[in-house]
């Protein structure tokens, strides 16, 4: 049984072989051919090889096509028969048996005999092969006697320059495209009358707002969204369009919207959220309609986002703070008395409309209650 090779002729890897085996097979990927594959021009392209007896046909799986006639060819595919060669990129590819000794002036990569060096100028406009309805009879194989295999394929023309300028065609539009797409997006993400249209469109509700306070600090989304859906659609939304708007502070301050549901539910309305660039605490701002839930509303805050640590400290309205609703030297309140002496020792219990308070710690300057199963501290100026 004949075995069949497709061999490289010329280049680095010359005499590599590829055995052939009847039905399909492919050439580059990840498969044994890779080893012929070193050229860089080829590297990435992929062939399809069907031997079907004597017959080779070539079929490319890639976008960039064989050459007929210097044009696309439309079926993407060549035959070769015994002794036949192509040129790929910048190899030189034979199809015979194992038994074919290939011809010292095409492995020397010299011209084939009786073509002159004006003659292969004139092929220059020829492509990577010849159409298979050229009826030079100049081109015409010789016929051998005995069946012996044709030494040169004078139809499949060896023109490297044209296979190289057509990579080279197809990779500087492959760089012009990139360019423009970058372009596009530069103009996009620069555009801010763009991003506000659509951050209105897909966000009526959130009161999103674009901004930055000088032009070489990024861009800036401040508002509030209503449930944790608006806020996840936003974020993929913004990686996706726009991924540099995104910075760490910008991520902590749309998680807040958990947090603004939480105080919205609590009786807190026209919540607005606020956060300064240098350390990234952030604020509340809005009307209180039940300020004795504000502790909660404060642990909440706590637990949900990093850096609020100082939030108490910075809430100067007591009036925000669940209290008794009593004066400093009252002798009682309901049914239960309630007085804070000047020595401190004194402990005492109470109610008010939204529970029981017990006073657990009395100083000079400061009392500790304890208010809903939390210790609260007032300065006795407050109460």
């Amino acid at each position: 049984m004949t075995t069949w090779y497709l061999r490289v002729l010329t280049g680095p890897q010359k005499n590599a072989e590829i055995e052939l085996e009847p039905g399909t097979q492919c050439l580059g990927g990840s498969n044994d051919c890779d080893l012929i594959l070193q050229s860089g021009s080829i590297e990435d392209k992929h062939f399809e090889l069907i031997l079907e007896g004597e017959t080779l046909t070539l079929n490319s799986l890639v976008e960039s096509a064989f050459l007929q006639n210097g044009k696309e060819a439309s079926d993407r595919s060549i035959s070769l028969s015994h002794g036949d060669y192509i040129c790929v990129g910048e190899l030189i590819f034979g199809f015979a048996n194992g038994e074919y000794e290939w011809p010292e002036e095409l492995l020397a990569g010299e011209n084939e005999p009786g073509e002159s060096e004006e003659e292969e100028e004139d092929d220059g406009d020829w492509g990577m092969f010849s159409s298979d309805g050229d009826d030079d009879d100049e081109d015409e194989p010789e016929e051998l006697e005995d069946g012996e295999p044709k030494k040169w394929l004078t139809k499949t023309k060896l023109i490297s320059a044209t296979t190289i300028a057509l990579f080279s065609s197809v990779a500087a539009a492959g760089v012009a495209i990139n360019q423009a797409s970058v372009e596009a997006e530069k103009k996009a993400f620069f555009d801010p009358e763009l991003v506000r249209t659509e951050l209105a469109e897909r966000f009526p509700r959130a009161g999103l707002t674009l901004s930055r306070d000088d032009e070489q600090l990024p861009w800036q989304i401040s508002g509030y969204l209503t449930n944790t859906e608006d806020h996840r659609e936003l974020n993929d939304w913004l990686q996706l369009r726009f991924p540099k708007v995104i910075n760490r502070v910008l991520n902590q301050h749309l998680l807040l919207s958990s947090a603004q549901q939480t105080l919205q539910a609590l009786g807190f309305s026209h919540i607005k959220v606020a956060s300064t660039a240098e350390n990234g605490v952030f604020s509340l701002v809005g009307d209180i309609k039940l300020p004795t839930k504000w502790q909660h509303a404060f642990h909440t805050l706590q637990r949900d986002v990093t850096g609020v640590t100082t939030w108490q400290d910075q809430t100067r309205d007591k009036r925000w703070l669940p209290k008794p609703n009593i004066q400093v030297d009252s002798v009682n309140m309901g049914e239960l008395p309630f007085l804070i002496t000047s020595n401190g020792e004194s402990i005492y219990e109470g109610y008010t409309v939204d529970g029981h308070f017990t006073v657990d710690k009395i100083a000079l300057d400061h009392v500790v209650m304890s208010f809903q199963d939390r210790k609260i501290k007032y300065l006795i100026d407050d109460l």
